[in-house]
């Protein structure tokens, strides 16, 4: 038999299985595929399927010790221990599942207690054998979905069996059905999963864990290359969804096939690919990523909140000047962003930095200048005065002359507050409070509290800065 008949032979008889994850493609990015050299060796292995825990069977066509085969291109089922990285023990399994011709662990039912096994008998048809103790197996019965046509691969949950027929009535070659156990041990009428087939081959049925994802290989076109998997998705209403192909590198331009998940969560296939160099079926699996952990750079947005007194008194306003900040981190510690409290701001000395709000983020490290801002502190005149507002660096100490001359513009009118109360309500209450300053102020209503100014304004620094003298005021002390 030459290399592509003995191809299209094992694609005919192989039960393929596929059970992956629903995030999938995130799955293969964190995966790197490594091949089972503990299991491959110069001829086919091939269809892995779980019995247990820690044991697989699959399906090779490898020679006995004598480097003898009964039956040229016959296949075997094996068993081998596999826990974590470990794989040993690869022995042949009971005669009960194996014979003199093609014997083909094609699929398990979800609760691992049935094993369905392809022979090559009237046309190729599905026998099943259940378990009955450890690692001991009854003998193989024919499945009653058989027909007189090629019936290659089978899958169950619960009562319903899922397999692959080219019978007469399908849509092309092998098309996927379903049909429900009787408790006679039968099996209804098969139903044609319409949405699966197509004109081509669609066989290789596996059913998740759930029940909820059937996936299948097929042919048909628009694949990577020869036989690719795809999964469809049980739909609220019951029927199942249009088919999905899996991305790379699970499919190739080569025959991937036999993808199922162990009961520890780890995905196992099998593929021609020629990493080898020889066109045969190999074993791999897909082990999991390890991440290393590396520091990122990163921007957080700042965001200000609520107001400060220096606002409520009307002395100025807190504008935000650094509206983010770049940190270096590892992802988990970053925020998605970094709130300021502008109410902790009591007065024009308290200066918010870049160091400052990181205190709280020992895991961070800022990128942007420690020492930047996060605010200035905008100080203004009498709301009708406007074009006299002005900018004033507060994070150094000015003598009165030289806040005079930090100012930008030509002082108009300096408005002198003498107090701010949240007991006093009335300007007659704080006149009969502070009898030598009655007749001099005003008084403005706040929410909370009330402020009062002197009614006789100036317009230089100096003379105002006099007036607030407690003798100035007219206060004595």
């Amino acid at each position: 038999m030459n290399t592509a008949n003995r191809n299209i032979c094992i694609l005919l008889f192989i039960g393929l299985f596929f059970n992956l994850l629903p995030d999938a493609r995130s799955q293969v990015k964190e995966s790197v595929i490594v091949y089972l050299e503990e299991i491959n060796t110069s001829h086919d292995e091939f269809s892995p399927q779980f019995i247990d825990e820690k044991t697989i069977v699959f399906s090779s066509n490898r020679r006995n010790k004598k480097g003898e085969s009964i039956v040229e291109y016959a296949y075997s089922n094996y068993e081998v221990k596999i826990d974590k990285d470990s794989i040993s023990g690869i022995q042949k399994m009971s005669y009960l599942l194996n014979s003199d011709n093609h014997d083909i662990c094609t699929g398990t039912s979800k609760d691992m207690k049935t094993v369905y096994i392809y022979k090559s008998f009237n046309g190729g048809d599905i026998y099943s054998s259940e378990k009955k103790g450890n690692d001991k197996w009854k003998g193989p019965k024919k499945l009653s979905v058989n027909t007189e046509a090629h019936e290659s691969s089978a899958s169950s949950i619960n009562d319903i069996l899922y397999f692959t027929s080219n019978k007469p009535g399908g849509k092309g070659m092998h098309d996927i059905y379903a049909s429900k156990k009787l408790s006679d041990g039968k099996y209804e009428k098969p139903t044609p999963l319409e949405i699966l087939n197509t004109d081509k081959d669609e066989n290789y049925v596996f059913i998740s864990n759930d029940g909820k994802t059937l996936f299948f290989s097929s042919n048909r076109n628009g694949g990577f290359g020869k036989y690719d998997i795809y999964k469809s998705v049980l739909t609220e209403d019951g029927s199942w969804g249009k088919p999905v192909k899996l991305p790379e590198p699970i499919n190739s331009k080569y025959n991937d096939v036999c993808y199922i998940i162990s009961p520890g969560n780890i995905p196992y296939f099998c593929s021609d690919r020629s990493d080898t160099g020889q066109v045969k079926y190999n074993i791999y699996k897909m082990k999991p990523m390890v991440p290393v952990k590396k520091e990122i750079i990163d921007t957080i947005p700042i965001f200000l909140k609520n107001k400060s007194d220096i606002e409520k008194n009307k002395l100025g306003k807190i504008v935000q000047t650094k509206d983010y900040i770049i940190v270096k981190a590892f992802k988990e510690y970053i925020p998605d962003k970094l709130v300021v409290n502008k109410e902790e701001i009591k007065d024009s000395t308290d200066i918010i930095y870049v160091k400052d709000i990181l205190l709280v983020h020992n895991n961070i490290k800022a990128i942007s200048l420690p020492t930047d801002p996060i605010f200035d502190i905008v100080y203004s005149i009498p709301e009708e005065k406007k074009d006299t507002v002005s900018k004033i660096e507060v994070n150094q100490e000015y003598t009165l002359d030289e806040l005079s001359d930090a100012i930008d513009f030509k002082i108009q009118i300096c408005k002198i507050q003498v107090g701010a109360f949240n007991q006093i309500s009335s300007l007659e209450e704080f006149e009969n409070t502070f009898p030598l300053l009655k007749g001099k102020v005003v008084m403005e209503k706040h929410d909370m509290f009330n402020t009062f100014f002197m009614k006789e304004t100036f317009h230089d620094l100096q003379n105002a800065a006099k007036l607030q003298e407690p003798k100035g005021f007219g206060v004595t002390q």
